[in-house]
C-alpha cells in the first residue's frame, strides 16, 4: 500500500549478546517493548541469563506479572515453592505466574543459557535463599 505504515518483526541475534567464560551469572536486557494498544501499554524485557557450572539464578518473585523461560542449551535445577527439585533442560520453557518463587541452579559441567521474557512492571522480590 502506498503512503501505508509498514510495521515488520524484530529479529535479535542472541549469539551477539554472549560473553566469553563468565565468573557468574550474567543478566542482560537484549531487547524491550513499548507498545500502546488502545491506550493500554504492553511492555516486557527480553533478559539473556547465562550461569555457568555450580551458579544460580538466585530464587525471587515477581508480584506484579508473569516471567517465561526459555531454555536455550544446558540443564538446570529449578527452585520453587515446592522445593520440587525439577531439572530442566535445552528446548523447555518455564512459565512462571505473578507472585511464584522461581530461580534456577547449574549443576551440570555446560553453561546454561536462557531467555526470559518479563513485565517491566512485574516488580522483583529476592527471598532468602537457604
Amino acid at each position: 500500500m502506498v503512503g501505508a505504515f509498514m510495521n515488520i518483526p524484530d529479529v535479535i541475534d542472541v549469539s551477539s549478546f554472549l560473553q566469553k567464560n563468565p565468573n557468574g551469572a550474567i543478566r542482560t536486557v537484549i531487547y524491550q517493548t513499548n507498545k500502546d494498544l488502545t491506550n493500554k501499554t504492553q511492555s516486557s524485557n527480553v533478559v539473556l541469563w547465562q550461569i555457568p557450572k555450580n551458579h544460580s539464578l538466585p530464587a525471587h518473585k515477581h508480584p506484579n506479572g508473569q516471567d517465561t523461560w526459555l531454555i536455550v542449551s544446558g540443564c538446570a535445577k529449578l527452585i520453587d515453592d515446592k522445593d520440587s527439585q525439577r531439572i530442566v533442560q535445552a528446548g523447555e520453557i518455564v512459565v512462571i505466574d505473578a507472585n511464584q518463587k522461581h530461580g534456577i541452579y547449574n549443576f551440570s559441567n555446560d553453561e546454561l543459557i536462557l531467555l526470559s521474557i518479563v513485565d517491566i512492571n512485574a516488580g522483583f522480590v529476592p527471598l532468602n535463599n537457604k
